[in-house]
């Protein structure tokens, strides 16, 4: 995939992390969260360590579900895979078809049925969709709204445990 020089303003930016932000817990859009993004969305690649390191910043004290027993449940019905090496090494290779062009929407859909992190994985995974949208020359700043109502889809087809590893 050919890297797409990143084209967003910081403002762009900020009013994605609000609405990113308010989709699952209301918290204040923090200007240390609007640089991560802003971080994140100017690499040529995602790596590992940059997505815990927005995580990080997103999230303090979350941690990649990398041992056992880090295990997790997102809401009533959908459990991730168990927590382990198995995670980082799924993690790593979702990212590397990300950086090359996998499609953000099924990329996304695959990180919420990964659930990598043990905090942080709906902000992390709208940031990581806005980048793959960016790589694809398509705007991920669409309206307000748009965002809470995609993510929720895209949250409810990855509880059908449909098994995107192939």
């Amino acid at each position: 995939m050919i890297a797409k020089e990143a084209e967003f303003t910081h403002e762009e930016v900020r009013f994605f992390c609000m609405e990113n932000n308010t989709i699952n817990t209301s918290r204040a859009t923090l200007m240390a969260h609007v640089d991560a993004v802003v971080g994140l969305l100017s690499l040529d690649r995602i790596s590992v360590e940059a997505m815990v390191q927005l995580a990080s910043t997103l999230s303090p004290g979350t941690h990649i579900r990398d041992k056992p027993g880090m295990d997790t449940m997102v809401g009533e019905r959908f459990r991730p895979p168990a927590g382990g090496p198995l995670v980082t090494e799924k993690f790593a290779k979702l990212l590397e078809r990300t950086n090359n062009g996998e499609h953000p929407y099924k990329m996304h859909q695959q990180y919420l049925e990964l659930h990598p992190f043990r905090d942080g994985n709906g902000r992390t995974g709208r940031a990581l969709w806005a980048w793959g949208m960016i790589h694809h020359n398509v705007s991920p700043w669409l309206k307000l709204g748009f965002l809470r109502a995609w993510y929720y889809q895209s949250a409810e087809a990855a509880q059908l445990r449909v098994d995107l590893w192939d």
